[in-house]
């Protein structure tokens, strides 16, 4: 996946956003991404805290709900929303990490900020072609 990544287009922080946004704020395309995303997450080991509070295991549908709704806010609230959401999703880790024994690294995040921007692309590209600068 990490060459996925890495070959794929460079596109800037707008382009980015405003894929977000209209996969945010379409139906179809957010539960094609949340699938695909927790399909990804579950096969990838070195994310295995997205797991381990068993949240996700015990009532899938309402996680998936409930992180669709922190992503429509960090894609359509200003900076501002989306600093206190990510904080908040930074804090609601900590007792996590706690029961785990150790601190999920910044490269975990990165790992699943990746999967989330390729998941995003993919969806994108599936229900609309290629993207592309127009």
């Amino acid at each position: 996946m990490l060459a996925h990544i890495l070959s794929r287009k460079l596109y800037t922080s707008s382009e980015i956003s405003n894929v977000f946004q209209e996969i945010s704020g379409n139906s179809d395309l957010a539960s094609l991404f949340w699938i695909g995303s927790a399909v990804e997450f579950a096969y990838h080991k070195d994310v295995d805290w997205l797991f381990f509070g068993k949240g996700i295991l015990q009532d899938p549908l309402l996680r998936v709900i409930i992180s669709a709704q922190y992503q429509k806010k960090f894609a359509f609230g200003p900076p501002e929303v989306q600093q206190r959401v990510a904080r908040q999703i930074r804090h609601f880790h900590t007792p996590l990490e706690q029961k785990r024994g150790f601190v999920i690294p910044p490269e975990a995040y990165l790992d699943v900020l990746m999967m989330i921007i390729d998941m995003g692309e993919r969806t994108y590209e599936l229900m609309h072609g290629p993207m592309s600068r127009e």
